[in-house]
Formats: C-alpha cells, structure tokens, sequence
C-alpha cells in the first residue's frame, strides 16, 4: 500500500510530500521505506494526474486558506471565537472558590498548592497568571472535560482543540501551570478544577485529558479523584511523555530525588490505574518515523541520542507509541492495568503541532478526540469504532520548521492566536 503524507514546512518555504511504502502498519518498526518528493516533484504528480498528489495539493491548498482567514482575526479580543468553525467563547474563570480550594491543597515542602505556585513568575510571560482557570463552552453542558497541559505550555496553546471540544457539548476547563511546576500542581490542579466545577453544574459525564507530560499528570489526577469518591468516565493522553523516574506507576523505585520519591509514593503508586475504570485514549506520532530524524524541530537537542535516533517516534523522547501504550495501558505485573482498558490512535504528526493550535484540531482533534469524548459520554460504540478504525493509515499532517517550539509561542497570553498566524507572517501561507 503507498500513500502520500504531506507536511508544510512554513519557514523554510519547502512543502515536502513524503511517500511512504508500508507494510501492515505505517508505525510498525522495520516497515517503513520513505522518500521526499519536494514541492516542484508533488506539482508535477499533481498535473499528470496522480490522483493521490492531487488530493494532497487540494488539502494542503484548502488547510492554507483557512489559516490565512484565521490570520485575519489575529487582533480580535480573547472572547471572540478563534477556532475554525467553533461558536464558542472562552474565558478566565477563577474566582474566590477557586483560589480557596487551591489553598486547601498541601504540597511535599509543607505550602499549599496556591502558595507555591502563585509567585513563580514565567521568564518570559512576567504578567502570566499562574492561577487562571480558562474556560470553554458552558457549563450547562452534561459532560465536563479538564486539560493538562504540557511542560512549559499555556492552556490557550490549545484553544482550537477545546473550543472544538466545547462546540460539540462539553464544558472544558484548563487550569493554568507556572512555569517552575511540580508534579503535584500538574496533577492537583485539575483535582480541584473538577471539585470546583461539581459546584457549578451536573454533569453525566467527567472526563480527564493531557498532552505530553501532562497525559500521565491526568491519569493520576483521576486516581486521586477516585479515592475522593469521583468517578472520571474516560481520559485523553496526547503524545504523553513517559519518564520512568517522575511520571509512571511504580516509579518510586527508580526516583532520583526524596521529592520525586514522595511525589510517586502520592500520586504513581504501583495500583494507581487499577483504580481508573474510564477507557484511555492514547494518541502518538510518527513524524520522524516518516520522514527522517533530521526532519524534527527537536533534532539538534536530541540527535546525540542514541535512543531517540533509533526510534525517535514523533520527535520527542519517551513518546514511542507502542512503549507509552505499554506503559499505561497494557501493563505487566506488577502494575495493575486499567479497567477501561484503552485506544491507541497512531498518525502521522509531530509531537506539539499535532496537539496545539489548528493544526491539532485537524490532526488528532477531529479524527480522535471528539469522537472518542463523544463515545464515552453517550455510550455511542460506532464512535470509537471509528477511532479504532483511523488507527495507523494514511493520512495528511501538518508542521511549521522551527527551532523546536518557537512558531508556537502566542501572540499575548490573553488570545488563541500563535506567533506563526500573526500578521507579519501571512505572506508564507
């Protein structure tokens, strides 16, 4: 089977098209034969009539519009809806409840969770407000969906993804991080943004979600929550980063530090996802599989590698489909798997713009993400059938060339808007 990927490069100007010949599986280690074509090779296809160059051309043609349109609303205030085709608002949330309940929770150094996170000011971002609560959609909706984010990410990175969320019936919260986090504030936060929520609506459905780090940050915020008597019916791991000394159940055992030992006593322990009953949806990327390691934002940090160069995954270490999925999903004794059980959703994207922006509402948002949230909250099996059935084929994905992340830094913290929407920028689309 051959199919083409195409992936647009924006600030090196190159879109490639990347043929991939595959065997049952475009993931499967030892599959993969790749070869770029460069823009000039996929026109050429296009106008000989190769329908799968054209439909390629098409795609990327149509995805370019629509941020170009985007772009023009880059000036608009936060509450005017940035996402493409969503009808909802999103807005700063925290009030006196919020604040109260993050001072009720006590962190390893004695603090509360308030007091140890209020004043670590971001680097770059001095007026960001560490305990904001962003909110989306309406809370009259009868499903509630809380987001962690990843290390060193801020909530409206996401807002095309949780906006979309929001427009299709969820009311989705997204409890702001500092910058010097723990891993108690990365799970605690959602803990008391779902508490604080309880006390604003009644929802059938309580769902948990993350990205990279911030995946298995969720899971253990439903652990938590389960022993506070708190269902969570389902959870999202985005690209979850898996770090066997800080993140993962049992990882007490290889801490590198008392903090760390504490933190995975509390909240990774051995029986953690023996407690969670809600399915787990895993997503990941095979970008450099795809195409080549050289390819990734992230190749000059990791290259020296020889770990992430033999399975550099979706450019980020500790992200290797199948092994996350092991990790927390299909576990061996002695850690306890899942009840729920889970969903592994392969593609082709990259380990941020696969998640973040438009790009991860049309990369894993469309395709799993709603439909799976949306099968856990009505109990509609023909949804996560399709999630299953989208698992590993072929596909169009999207990234801009950068030094890592830079592209994704927001315009302000207070708009969905990225550096690589901003106006100056809209002659490369």
């Amino acid at each position: 089977m051959n199919f083409h990927v195409v992936i647009l490069c924006v600030a090196a100007l190159i879109c490639f098209a990347v043929e991939v010949a595959v065997g049952s599986s475009p993931c499967a280690d030892g599959t993969l034969t790749c070869t770029i074509k460069g823009k000039e090779l996929l026109e050429a296809a296009a106008a000989a009539g190769d329908e799968e160059a054209q439909e390629a051309q098409v795609s990327m043609l149509q995805f370019k519009a629509k941020l170009r349109d985007r772009g023009e609303t880059s000036q608009a205030p936060a509450t005017v809806p940035m996402t493409i085709g969503a009808s909802v608002k999103f807005t700063d949330v925290s009030d006196q409840k919020y604040i109260f309940l993050l001072s009720e929770e006590k962190v390893y150094d004695g603090q509360t969770l308030q007091d140890a996170t209020v004043g670590v000011k971001w680097p770059a971002e001095p007026a960001f407000k560490n305990d904001a609560l962003w909110a989306f959609g309406s809370p009259s909706a009868s499903s509630l969906y809380v987001w962690s984010v990843g290390t060193h990410a801020m909530c409206l990175q996401y807002a095309d993804t949780l906006m979309g969320l929001a427009d299709s019936g969820f009311w989705v919260l997204c409890p702001a991080i500092s910058y010097d986090f723990s891993i108690a504030e990365w799970v605690l936060k959602s803990v008391v943004a779902v508490d604080w929520a309880l006390a604003q609506g009644n929802f059938s459905k309580i769902m948990l979600g993350g990205h990279s780090g911030g995946g298995p940050a969720a899971l253990s915020s439903g652990y938590i929550l389960s022993q506070r008597k708190v269902e969570v019916s389902g959870f999202v791991l985005q690209h979850p980063g898996a770090v066997p000394s800080l993140n993962v159940p049992g990882c007490a055992s290889n801490a590198h530090t008392a903090e760390s030992k504490a933190y995975c006593d509390q909240f990774f322990p051995v029986a953690m996802l023996g407690s969670l009953t809600g399915p787990i949806l895993v997503t990941c990327g095979t970008f450099c599989q795809v195409t080549q390691a050289d390819n990734s934002n992230y190749y000059h940090a990791f290259s020296s590698s020889a770990a992430w160069m033999k399975n550099p995954s979706d450019c980020m270490t500790d992200t290797v489909c199948e092994d996350v999925f092991d990790t927390f999903v299909r576990t061996k004794p002695p850690i306890a798997p899942p009840l729920g059980g889970g969903t592994l959703y392969k593609h082709c994207g990259e380990h941020e713009f696969s998640v973040m922006g438009p790009y991860g509402w049309q990369q894993e948002g469309v395709p799993a993400v709603q439909p799976f949230l949306q099968a856990v909250a009505t109990g509609d099996q023909a949804k996560m059938a399709v999630v299953k059935s989208r698992d590993g084929v072929e596909g169009t994905c999207w990234m801009q060339k950068s030094p890592e992340d830079s592209s994704l830094k927001l315009a302000s913290m207070q708009e969905a808007t990225m550096q690589y929407m901003s106006q100056n920028q809209r002659s490369l689309w």
